[in-house]
């Protein structure tokens, strides 16, 4: 599950399968949320329009699209290779999305991936 939101547009995405995935409908739910199904009837993702009315917006900010940074500037904050990062990826150890070709990370789930990496030195016997 993937959660983004659009501060622009005040929109918040649950994106329950592939970000990527192409809906065929949508349902509105409510006035503020819509639903966005497959060919199949298969829930895709949920819309909540006029986000910040109801949920607390610096919670909402969290998710910002605009916090969003490339796999190439990930790579340079971090100074690993944007191959490595790629792969810590594809072994969910590194939280991104794919928005066409590009991954994207945010800098909060590069922080989270680097604190994992990082082990408590042993203290040395005397």
């Amino acid at each position: 599950m993937l959660i983004t939101y659009d501060p622009e547009v005040d929109i918040l995405m649950i994106y329950l399968q592939d970000p990527e995935a192409q809906p065929e409908y949508a349902r509105e739910l409510s006035d503020q949320v819509v639903a966005h199904y497959d060919p199949g009837d298969k829930l895709l993702s949920i819309e909540v329009l006029n986000a910040s009315a109801s949920h607390p917006k610096e919670e909402l900010l969290r998710y910002s699209v605009d916090h969003l940074i490339p796999l190439s500037r990930a790579a340079q904050l971090t100074s690993l290779s944007h191959s490595t990062l790629r792969q810590q990826i594809f072994k969910r150890r590194l939280k991104a999305l794919k928005y066409g070709d590009i991954w994207m990370t945010t800098r909060e789930w590069l922080d989270e991936y680097l604190a994992s990496r990082s082990r408590p030195k042993e203290t040395a016997l005397r």
